[in-house]
């Protein structure tokens, strides 16, 4: 497994994305949604890897829902970079990462795909990304001392 690691610009997120896929072999997703042109997104995920969020302040990073409400979308509260997203299915939580907060995001190569996701109702949505999306964590820092 390689792991890639990452931030936003202000430091208030960090992202570790393992996967045993060549990075010239992931295949990128860029989703046409306003959300996603606006932020530039490029996801990635590997069903077969691991995905971890971690918060550095508490209260800093900001969980947001839009269109039909099935994933929350990490977004830094300082900088307002977009990290990636989380889905909690059947008991388990799967997400992508944007590899713009990667340091060593030169290495994925691959020609991202645009990606629709209009056309789907909010079943239809939930499925694919239970199938498509990687197991992932969220650790949020702790208040205590504050």
């Amino acid at each position: 497994m390689t792991s890639f690691k990452g931030r936003c610009h202000c430091g208030g997120v960090a992202v570790e994305y393992v996967s045993d896929i060549a990075p010239d072999q992931t295949y990128l997703r860029a989703c046409q949604c306003a959300f996603c042109r606006m932020h530039q997104s490029l996801a990635v995920s590997d069903p077969e890897g691991s995905l971890t969020f971690t918060e550095a302040r508490a209260g800093g990073i900001e969980l947001y829902r839009f269109g039909l409400k099935t994933s929350d979308f990490i977004v830094c509260k300082t900088c307002g970079a977009y990290a990636g997203a989380l889905m909690k299915h059947q008991g388990k939580t799967v997400g992508i990462a944007n590899i713009h907060l990667f340091e060593a995001k030169e290495a994925f190569t691959g020609g991202p795909a645009p990606m629709d996701y209009s056309a789907e109702d909010q079943e239809a949505r939930i499925a694919r990304r239970a199938e498509k999306w990687m197991p992932a964590t969220l650790q949020r820092a702790s208040n205590a001392g504050s």
